[in-house]
């Protein structure tokens, strides 16, 4: 027995679970937003400069399609959306900053 009362042979069924499961095909994923409504995202983005929770508000209204407002964030982010369409301004400084 182990520290937390699990034999060897549970240790190593664990460890082959886990290797499993990182082999697994990311676009398998059963909670995945569909590619219709990334191409949707990208486009409310581009042409209309809306925000993500304005975004997630719009799928849902008007197709259907409830969704977070982190979950269209996470898909701005992941397709290269610059940060200063989500509200990241980082004003460049004039004097260094000493530590």
């Amino acid at each position: 027995m182990t520290r937390k009362g699990y034999s060897a042979e549970q240790i190593i069924g664990k460890v082959r679970e886990s290797e499993i499961m990182q082999v697994k095909d990311p676009l398998d994923n059963p909670r995945q937003i569909r590619p219709e409504m990334v191409e949707k995202i990208l486009h409310l983005r581009t042409q209309y400069h809306l925000g993500p929770q304005r975004i997630a508000w719009y799928l849902e209204r008007y197709h259907g399609f409830p969704t977070s407002r982190s979950s269209v964030y996470r898909t701005l982010v992941r397709k290269g959306m610059p940060h200063s369409w989500l509200g990241y301004h980082p004003l460049p400084r004039e004097v260094p900053v000493e530590t």
